[in-house]
C-alpha cells in the first residue's frame, strides 16, 4: 500500500495557501498533453491493433510520472501484444492495470520517468481482438466505432492538439468506406492511402486530455474474414441502457415476469442507478477507517441525498458567519465577509461562489462543487475498507447526539449542539432527537442562527450570549422547519440535480448509438467499457495514475 501512494503525484493547493495560511499537499499526477496522436489499424482478423502516442508536459510542482495507465476496449485484449516507448527508448515493465477495470499500467523507471517540468512522448500499442461489429444500416457492411482513453480531469489540464487516423483493412478503393455521424461522432477531417489502405483522418486542435472522443467507420464485409459480432435488437438496446447495473440479473427474471414487469424493473433500476453518485465499488476493499473526513464528506460516503448534504454545507458556512439568510422560501442567501480564523474549505470556497447576485444559488455551480467532492473523497477512499468506514461515521452520528443530551447547562447544551449540527443533520432520525432532545428544555439560541438577532455564544463582539432564551419546543420547530425548507429548496429537483452529478461521478456502464454501429463506455471505479453494441470497439481509461 505504501509503495501505491508513493506513486502518486504532489501537487501544491492554492486555495488551502490563500485561506488558511496553511500549505497542502496532495499526492496526485498533474499534467498537460498539448499532443495526442492515435492510430486504430482494423485488420482482416476483425481485431485492432491501438497505437496511442501521448506527449506529456509534466507541471513543475508535481512529482516525476512514474506509471501511466491506458484503457482497451475490452478484455480481449492481448497483454503479450503491448509495447511501449518514451521518446524512442523501449519500455518493458508492462502490466494489467490495478487501476483501470480495463487497461495496462506502462511503469517508467529511472530516467525513462517524466520529471516535473519535463515534456516527453509515450508511446503504447496492443492488439484487441472481437473489435468488428454488423452495420444495422447494411447488411453487406461491418462496423467499428472507437473511443479514445482519456485521464481523469483531477489530474490533466489544458487543451490538446488530437489526431485520431483509422485506417481501413487493406484492399479498400476509396469510394467503399463510410463514417458515422450524430451524438458524439463527426465527418473525417481528411481521407488517404498509407501501404494499401484507405485512412480515414480527425483533427481537433482543441480537444483535451480527460474527455473520451468518438469515431465511427463501416466498409464491407468482404475485406475482414475473423468473426464479426452480431448488434443486439433495439429491445436489447434500450434494457440495456435503462438497467445499468441490474442488467445482469434479468436472466433470472425474465421466465417469471412479462415483458411490462421488466420495462417497470428497468425504469426502477435506472431511477435507482441515478441517485447513486458515488463511483461503484471497487472488487476488492482496503482494510481500516479513513478518518479525518468532515461531516458533508463523510455523508458523500453514507451516499445521503445530495440536497441534505448542501444543507450541511449550508449549516457549517452560516456557523462560519460566512453568510446569512435573505429568505427562506424562496431561498436567498447573502455574502458576507469571510472572518479571518473561519479557515473555510475548498467546497465551501466554491459553494459561495455559486451564490448569484441576486441571491439566488446557481445549480450548475451547485453541480460542480460536489462533482469535486466526491472525486476527492473517493480518491481519499482508496485503500481504506468503505464498509468500516460507514460504521465508523454513523458512530460519530450517533455520539453527537449523545454529548448534547448529556449536557447539563442550556449553554453547554447549545455549545455541544453548535460544535456538531452538521453530524446531527445526517441521522435519519434528525427530526425526532432533535425534539427529544430540546423540548423541556430552556434554549439560548445562537447568534449565527437564521432569525437571531445579536452575537451568540461567543458572537461577533466576543461577548457572552446576549439573545434572550427560547423554550426549547420553539428551538427544535425551528431547527425542523429550516431543515426542511433548506432541503427543500436548495435544489428545484433533486431527482434531477442528482442525475445531472451521477452523468459525471458514476455514468451509466452502456450507452447506445442509433445507427450504423454503437458504442459503450463509463461507469465502474474508474472506467469499464463492456463494448456490446453495434460497431462497439470503444477504448476507455480512468485515472490517469
Amino acid at each position: 500500500m505504501m509503495e501505491k501512494a508513493m506513486r502518486h503525484f504532489l501537487w501544491v493547493a492554492f486555495l488551502a495557501v490563500l485561506f488558511s495560511g496553511a500549505v497542502a499537499y496532495g499526492q496526485y499526477y498533474y499534467f498537460a498533453m498539448p499532443k495526442e496522436v492515435v492510430d486504430v489499424f482494423i485488420d482482416p482478423d476483425c481485431s485492432l491493433v491501438i497505437q496511442y502516442q501521448f506527449t506529456f508536459s509534466n507541471d513543475t510542482f508535481a512529482d516525476p510520472i512514474d506509471v501511466v495507465d491506458v484503457g482497451f476496449p475490452s478484455n480481449d485484449y492481448d497483454l503479450d501484444s503491448c509495447e511501449a516507448w518514451i521518446d524512442g527508448e523501449q519500455l518493458y515493465d508492462i502490466r494489467v492495470s490495478e487501476y483501470i477495470d480495463i487497461g495496462i499500467e506502462v511503469h517508467l523507471s529511472g530516467s525513462q520517468q517524466i520529471m516535473p517540468g519535463e515534456t516527453k512522448t509515450l508511446t503504447v500499442m496492443g492488439r484487441n481482438y472481437n473489435m468488428v461489429y454488423g452495420d444495422e444500416s447494411d447488411q453487406n457492411y461491418a462496423s467499428v466505432v472507437f473511443a479514445t482513453t482519456w485521464f481523469g480531469s483531477d489530474y490533466a489540464h489544458g487543451t490538446t492538439d488530437l489526431t485520431v487516423h483509422i485506417h481501413f483493412p487493406p484492399g479498400l478503393n476509396s469510394e467503399e468506406p463510410r463514417y458515422h455521424t450524430g451524438e458524439d461522432m463527426s465527418p473525417p477531417t481528411a481521407m488517404g492511402f498509407l501501404d494499401d489502405r484507405v485512412v480515414y483522418t480527425w483533427h481537433n486542435p482543441s480537444a483535451n486530455p480527460y474527455t473520451q472522443y468518438f469515431f465511427g467507420v463501416s466498409f464491407p464485409r468482404a475485406y475482414v474474414t475473423g468473426p464479426i459480432s452480431s448488434p443486439p435488437s433495439g429491445f436489447e438496446k434500450f434494457l440495456s441502457g435503462l438497467l445499468g447495473f441490474i442488467f445482469t440479473f434479468l436472466p433470472c427474471l425474465i421466465p417469471f415476469g412479462t415483458i411490462g414487469i421488466i420495462i417497470f424493473l428497468a425504469v426502477v433500476g435506472n431511477r435507482m442507478r441515478r441517485m447513486k453518485y458515488m463511483p461503484a465499488k471497487a472488487s476488492i476493499e482496503g482494510v481500516g477507517i479513513k478518518r479525518g473526513l468532515t461531516a458533508p464528506e463523510a455523508a458523500l460516503v453514507l451516499e445521503l441525498p445530495l440536497n441534505k448534504i448542501l444543507t450541511m454545507i449550508l449549516f457549517g458556512l452560516l456557523k462560519k458567519r460566512s453568510l446569512s439568510v435573505k429568505s427562506e422560501d424562496p431561498l436567498k442567501l447573502k455574502k458576507l465577509s469571510i472572518p479571518s480564523d473561519a479557515k473555510p474549505r475548498e467546497y465551501e470556497v466554491e459553494f459561495m461562489e455559486a451564490i448569484t447576485k441576486k441571491g439566488n444559488l446557481s445549480e450548475v455551480r451547485l453541480r460542480k462543487v460536489l462533482i469535486n467532492m466526491i472525486k476527492n473523497v473517493n480518491k481519499r477512499m482508496k485503500g481504506f475498507s468503505r464498509r468500516e468506514t460507514i460504521e465508523y461515521y454513523q458512530s460519530i452520528v450517533k455520539k453527537a447526539w449523545e454529548t448534547v443530551k448529556s449536557a447539563d447547562t442550556p449553554e453547554l447544551a447549545m455549545a455541544r449542539w453548535e460544535d456538531n449540527v452538521e453530524w446531527t443533520i445526517m441521522d435519519d432520525d434528525f427530526e425526532e432527537n432533535t425534539r427529544t432532545i430540546f423540548v423541556g428544555r430552556t434554549v439560548y439560541a445562537p447568534g449565527w442562527w437564521p432569525g437571531t438577532v445579536g452575537g451568540g455564544r461567543g458572537g461577533a463582539g466576543g461577548g457572552k450570549i446576549t439573545v434572550p432564551s427560547l423554550p426549547g419546543s420553539s428551538f427544535a420547530a425551528g431547527v425542523i422547519g429550516k431543515m426542511q425548507n433548506f432541503s427543500k429548496n436548495i435544489v428545484g429537483s433533486v431527482t434531477g440535480f442528482t442525475g445531472g452529478v451521477t452523468a459525471k461521478t458514476n455514468p451509466p456502464p452502456v450507452s447506445s448509438y442509433k445507427g450504423g454501429g454503437g458504442r459503450s463506455s463509463g461507469g465502474g471505479s474508474s472506467c469499464a467499457c463492456a463494448c456490446a453494441c453495434a460497431g462497439c470497439a470503444c477504448a476507455c481509461a480512468g485515472g490517469g495514475r
